[in-house]
């Protein structure tokens, strides 16, 4: 088991095993996807809370408020 692990075969192997279970048990296909359904969602509701935040940090900056040092690094950085 060692050789097997050491040539890195074991994990194409698992997959292969682990597909073919699921093939066969398709509900517990539907079991393991609901977190990457969650994940999924997660992700948007984080990017919609962030999004909003980093463009106040943008216009903040742009207008100067973080004084003219951070601004004209800013403006080097060729985003605005």
């Amino acid at each position: 088991m060692a050789e097997v692990v050491k040539t890195g075969i074991a994990t194409p192997i698992f997959f292969l095993v682990f597909v073919m279970v699921l093939a066969l048990i398709p509900e517990l296909t539907i079991l393991l996807s609901a977190p990457v359904v969650v994940a999924g969602f997660n992700a948007l509701f984080g990017m919609s809370i962030a999004l909003p935040i980093v463009q106040s940090v943008i216009r903040h900056i742009e207008a100067g408020g973080f004084g003219e040092e951070v601004k004209s690094k800013y403006k080097k950085l060729g985003f605005s």
